[in-house]
């Protein structure tokens, strides 16, 4: 039997369930902050992609990305941060099984109810991945962390060139700037 879905009591708890437990780490995050930073990521690749006025800008699309990024791991309240390996393990043996724990215990998003639409999906997919490539490159400590922090940085080129360079590379760019991480080249492979 699944469990019952998410309660704000769960949700509440997200500061409590800590991120990177499997590597050597200057500091402890938690889901909470890696959420918010995922939703401002989030927000930043938004605009850089769609460059919005303020008269453009779909305000429930925009909710939608708020919350979808806000609650983007919240199943890991209940299942705690699988690391990256197990999670490949588990894929490989039972594939769906990660995807019908999430959607049980969060069938739609909290508070405003449907699903994140697919294209906003992609950006807080990358919001996602950029935010654990910065944290894990400014608090990870040792040789391990340092082959996971490359890894994660690889994951975000594949995702530029699996999503199409051309409409994510200079956003992305722009995000990478600012947090003071390396640009990708200006060719693309």
């Amino acid at each position: 039997m699944m469990p019952p879905k998410l309660t704000l009591f769960d949700l509440l708890r997200a500061s409590q369930v800590q991120r990177w437990h499997i590597l050597n780490t200057s500091r402890q995050q938690n889901m909470a902050e890696h959420s918010y930073m995922v939703a401002v990521i989030s927000l930043a690749l938004h605009h850089f992609i769609h460059r919005p006025s303020p008269f453009e800008l779909n305000e429930a699309e925009v909710m939608q990305l708020v919350v979808g990024a806000l609650f983007h791991d919240s199943p890991e309240i209940r299942t705690g941060d699988i690391p990256t390996p197990g999670k490949e393990l588990i894929e490989k043996h039972a594939p769906v099984l990660m995807k019908e724990i999430d959607r049980a215990l969060m069938p739609e998003l909290p508070f405003v109810g449907g699903n994140v639409p697919e294209g906003l999906r992609r950006i807080i997919k990358m919001a996602d991945i950029i935010e654990a490539a910065h944290w894990i490159r400014n608090n990870g400590a040792g040789d391990f962390a340092e082959q996971v922090a490359e890894k994660c940085y690889r994951k975000v080129e594949d995702a530029v060139h699996n999503y199409g360079a051309a409409e994510w590379k200079d956003p992305v760019n722009k995000i990478l700037d600012a947090l003071g991480m390396p640009r990708f080249p200006d060719e693309t492979p």
